[in-house]
């Protein structure tokens, strides 16, 4: 546990005059400088960054400072560790002088020099020399005869073994045991606050998952809840979904990472905090797209062409649709009913196009529903969400488009209730009349909410932590058992 910052004169009781090194990749950040450069290249310039990495053969600091040129990175949104910076800005203010040297490229650090302010003078590679390790010990020496260091890996250990003071980011088990055996005591450790397990369940949305139930739908509405084989297909293509709908998030986290650190509230994310690195992000991605793909071929065709789809359309949306008015709703609308029409495929049970037209129009609303609580969730000097197409002013126009397309999917529901399909699920079809009160109420409801911004997020996960919901939702239950019991 990172002692209180009254204790860093006792833990450094080197005088202070002797300067602090302070390494920046793992460090300072939470995450690697040159991984964020070569991310922010990969967007910015693609061809660029794949002519840079054809290049590596001309040394890793040219390499280094290609993409330093390539990336435009934001310096005050980097994913900083809070305690390091907070020890740092205590320590300079007692008078001790700070020096960040790191293997990143000179224009990186020069960058984070600026933004933090504390920093006296920089080193850092450049185009020709990569000061890492015994790199960068020697260009501490030819400044400092006395130094206390800050780091975070095993290439920082011939820089701690010269060093007065040992200072240690992170929580590196071989960085920890290697600095025991040399017998170098740490004077102050900065661990990680989360674990890996706990980043990987947070990254992968585990508590989106609900949203895939969906796919037990047509069960429910087949009348078929009682065969063990229809709900062996049903677990399979919830799985499935689960998976691509993970690799989905990820690939959504990645592209919109310098969104994400301006946003009060996404910038926890693992991946925009730096509490997962890039690399393991992108290999999350194509090991649950693997896993959802594997799921896939176990299931019917139709099956299969929906969850490709599903997953195709989320990589268009995140590309694409993301950022455009009203198609971004639409593509979420969408989402919702291909799981669905999926969960039919997979089961051989037939959707009736009530059923899809239900849907459409409440998942519809549902989606402007998430986009109205953004824009009621900017701050003071933001007129408008990052990556998205909507305005601050655009607030009151979706809320009478969702609230009107909720109001239509109660008049679907409805005249569903008056054709003669009904007649041919249901003993009593007259009872579900008594579900259209509920679901108005409902999304009365909801949207009210949202207006007050108590639904800043997905609605459908506020109805999973609402008990209001868990209410409305076992009453149209009660209304579709006795509907389909009663006679």
């Amino acid at each position: 546990m990172v002692l209180p910052l009254k204790s860093s004169q006792q833990l450094l009781s080197v005088d202070q005059t002797v300067p602090l090194y302070v390494d920046l990749d793992g460090s300072l950040l939470k995450s690697d400088s040159l991984l964020e450069c070569f991310w922010s290249a990969v967007r910015r310039n693609p061809g660029g960054c794949l002519a840079a990495v054809f290049r590596l053969g001309a040394g890793r600091a040219q390499f280094k400072q290609r993409l330093a040129q390539l990336a435009a990175l934001s310096f005050q949104n980097l994913p900083y560790r809070d305690d390091v910076v907070a020890f740092l800005q205590a320590e300079s203010v007692a008078g001790r002088p700070l020096i960040l040297a790191t293997a990143a490229n000179e224009l990186v650090a020069e960058g984070v020099c600026r933004h933090l302010g504390f920093f006296e003078r920089v080193i850092a590679s450049d185009g020709s020399v990569n000061r890492k390790g015994r790199q960068k010990l020697e260009a501490i020496q030819a400044l400092s005869a006395r130094f206390l260091y800050l780091g975070d890996s095993m290439a920082d250990l011939p820089v701690w073994q010269a060093s007065e003071g040992v200072l240690v980011a992170g929580g590196n088990r071989r960085v920890l045991r290697s600095l025991q055996a040399e017998g170098l005591p740490i004077a102050r450790q900065f661990p990680d606050g989360r674990s890996l397990a706990g980043s990987i369940l947070s990254a992968i949305r585990v508590r989106q998952w609900p949203k895939n139930l969906l796919v037990f739908l047509t069960i429910f509405l087949g009348h078929r809840t009682t065969e063990p084989l229809v709900w062996r297909s049903g677990v399979l293509v919830l799985l499935a979904f689960c998976a691509v709908a993970s690799a989905g998030y990820l690939m959504n986290d990645l592209l919109d990472l310098e969104a994400d650190r301006q946003h009060p509230r996404k910038r926890a994310r693992p991946l925009a905090s730096g509490a997962l690195s890039i690399p393991m992000g992108l290999a999350l991605f194509a090991g649950l797209s693997a896993i959802g793909c594997g799921l896939a071929l176990l299931l019917p065709a139709g099956a299969q062409l929906w969850i490709a789809s599903y997953f195709a359309a989320t990589l268009l949306y995140t590309f694409y649709l993301k950022s455009r008015v009203i198609a971004d709703v639409v593509g979420l609308s969408s989402f919702y009913a291909m799981r669905v029409i999926a969960g039919g495929a997979a089961t051989g049970i037939a959707i009736s196009p009530w059923t899809l037209a239900f849907c459409l129009f409440l998942f519809y609303s549902l989606a402007l529903a998430k986009r109205f609580g953004e824009l009621l969730a900017l701050g003071a000097h933001q007129d408008a969400p990052p990556r998205r197409g909507y305005e601050r002013g655009d607030a009151p126009v979706v809320a009478a488009l969702g609230i009107s397309s909720g109001v239509v999917s109660v008049v679907v529901f409805s005249l569903y209730i008056s054709s003669p399909e009904v007649g041919r699920h249901y003993s009593s079809p007259g009872i579900l009349w008594l579900a259209c009160p509920v679901i108005l109420y409902w999304l009365g409801r909801l949207w009210l909410l949202a207006n007050r911004g108590i639904v800043a997020e997905d609605p459908l996960l506020f109805s999973c932590k609402d008990r209001v919901s868990y209410g409305t939702a076992l009453c149209i239950a009660l209304v579709w058992l006795l509907a389909s019991v009663y006679r």
